[in-house]
Parts: C-alpha cells; structure tokens; sequence
C-alpha cells in the first residue's frame, strides 16, 4: 500500500468527536448576562464566541467577541445569533475534512442524534490527533527526500560536505549513536529537515523533481522547517490564530502534491 492511500485509511478513523470540546465542558452565559460581562469573560479566556443557555442549560444560540462591547450593559439575550447548519458539523466527519470547514468559520457544533453533542473550533487543531496526522505527513516527505538523496548520489560523505563542520559533526556523532542501536545505516538518515533542504539546494534534478525551481526556494523551505519544528514541540503553538490555521491547510496541500510528485 503506498503511503497516500494508507495515510487516507488513517485520517478516515479520526473525527470531529476526537478533538472536540463535549458539551458537558461548555462555558457560556445566561441571556441576561450583561454584553460588559460576557465581553471581559471571552476577552479572558481568549474566546472567539460562545453559548446562551436557558434555565434548562439548553443551547439558545451563541454569541460572538465581535458583537460585545466593554461597557455595554445590556444583555447578551439582544444579540446572540441561533446555531444555523451553517455552524453545525456530524461528530462523524473526518477531522481533515472539518480543517476545511474550521478555516471558514473558526467555529462549528457538533451534532450527534440530532443534538449538539460538544463544539470544535481552531484551536482544536491543535491537539495531539491532528499534531500527529501532520507530523506522519511531514516524516514521510523527509523520508522520501531522503531516499532521493540516496538515488541521485549515494556517497553520504557527498551530502554531509554540503554542510557546514559543526553541524557534520554533531551528526557523526549521532549517526554512531543511532546505528549503535541499530536505527541508522547512514549519516544522512541522521538528517534533520533543514539539513535536507540545505543539502539539496544546489541539485537541480532534486528541485524538479520536488517543484522547488525557481526564486522563494528559501522561503518555501523555511515554512517546512517551521511547520515540522512546531508539530514536534508540544510546548510550541502548531495554531496560534485563526489566519495560522488558515496557513497551515495551504502547508498540508503543498506537502500532498509534494508527495504526489514523488509517487510519479
């Protein structure tokens, strides 16, 4: 099975119901809840939005950041909005299939038998599930580069010159580490992503290949290397704000047609 189809097979398994927040954890107002009131608590929390309730902590509608003003004093009953199919997703969509939809609208409820079961919204995107469909995303196009690497020359001390002395030594080092346990048969598997891109730079039948060509190679290259050192790091943001998660989407199709010239 090549890697795209399998990587379909995974991302089917993975829905909304994974990340979303359950209903049960929602933070919201009554509609007398004052506009001032609900304004400081979104403002706090850093909240694009969220639920009225009634006196049976049913779901009246929402009310977003953007309708509230600090000193308003009237009440959030004035201006919430009802929850349309517009902001409402199946807790059985696949959660690569709502990035879509969440890169539109920032927010979505989540419906299952008919009620609202919990709430994704972009900041979900950051969570483990999608941090590791990304993450096996971006291994894999390290992988393949890799691989070409071997294809086009497969003297690892031809790729290692490439680099500078500091960093042909840290990965001397590790490269002996790593095949002490047996995890690596050469130093360029050792290759971090940046020491890939910076490897290949200058070998012009690789850039083809990967569509690199041309002016922005260093722009290009160094949006990856971010992308890949964020998902790696849990203590970093992967999406911070509604325009990252944005960028991040046109970063996931650029890695797909990436890996689609590759399977060519």
């Amino acid at each position: 099975m090549r890697f795209l189809e399998f990587y379909s097979t995974l991302t089917s398994s993975l829905t909304v119901e994974h990340i979303m927040t359950e209903r049960t954890a929602f933070e919201g107002f009554a509609p007398d809840t004052s506009k001032s009131s609900a304004f400081a608590f979104l403002r706090a929390r850093d909240y694009d939005q969220a639920p009225v309730f009634d006196s049976l902590h049913e779901i009246l509608g929402f009310v977003e950041m953007s309708s509230l003003r600090e000193n308003d004093q009237s009440p959030v009953a004035d201006s919430y909005s009802k929850i349309t199919p517009s902001h409402m997703i199946s807790n059985s969509v696949r959660v690569v299939d709502a990035l879509h939809e969440l890169a539109e609208c920032r927010f979505l409820y989540v419906i299952e038998n008919r009620r609202i079961a919990g709430l994704v919204t972009y900041a979900d995107c950051d969570k483990r599930p999608v941090r590791s469909l990304l993450f096996t995303l971006l291994g894999e196009f390290e992988s393949r580069l890799i691989r070409l690497m071997g294809e086009t020359n497969s003297d690892s001390d031809y790729w290692m010159r490439k680099l500078d002395a500091r960093r042909q030594e840290y990965l001397i080092g590790l490269h002996q580490r790593r095949k002490a346990q047996n995890v690596a048969t050469s130093e360029i598997e050792c290759f971090s992503m940046g020491d890939i891109f910076q490897a290949i730079r200058d070998e012009p039948a690789i850039i083809a290949r990967i569509g690199f060509e041309g002016q922005g190679y260093a722009a290009r290259t160094e949006r990856l290397k971010t992308l890949r050192d964020r998902i790696s790091h849990p203590g970093l943001d992967l999406i911070g704000s509604f325009e990252e998660l944005k960028s991040i989407m046109t970063d996931k199709e650029s890695i797909f047609d990436l890996l689609r010239r590759l399977d060519s």
